[in-house]
């Protein structure tokens, strides 16, 4: 114990002890400073990451209005006097259409699946009421 107490009391002990505190306390500084610098370092990789996404974006824009203008020529172009009327586009799935066509005009249940597929052929315009709330429920 005495030894112990004589280690602790001597000067080379203390001396140990503090140029132990001081080489923490750099090495300390060292880490903070390198951890801001590399802090500066990501905040400039994230600016130069998000001009790059607003770089696409812009591309993508630029596409839909150029998508847009051809959009608006081509309807400018339909809806003219010369050429008449705009035909009426058919949305009906071809699936439906070889579906219906392949059942031979038989009359399925209101409602089924088989029913839902005659609905989608048939023009809107002969729907009835009956018929419209009906497919709301059971086809939609």
């Amino acid at each position: 114990m005495n030894k112990v107490m004589a280690i602790l009391n001597s000067k080379y002990f203390l001396s140990s002890v503090i140029g132990l505190s001081i080489l923490v306390i750099i090495v300390g500084v060292l880490l903070v400073k390198h951890a801001n610098e590399q802090a500066v370092v990501y905040a400039e990789q994230q600016k130069e990451i998000a001009k790059q996404q607003i770089n696409s974006e812009d591309d993508v824009l630029k596409k839909f209005e150029l998508m847009a203008a051809q959009a608006a020529a081509e309807l400018k172009a339909a809806q003219s006097t010369e050429s008449g009327p705009p035909a009426k586009i058919d949305f009906t799935p071809e699936s439906s259409k070889e579906k219906v066509s392949s059942m031979k005009n038989k009359n399925p249940e209101t409602g089924s699946e088989d029913w839902c597929e005659v609905m989608m052929v048939k023009p809107d315009t002969e729907w009835t009421k009956e018929e419209q709330g009906v497919f709301a429920r059971s086809c939609l």
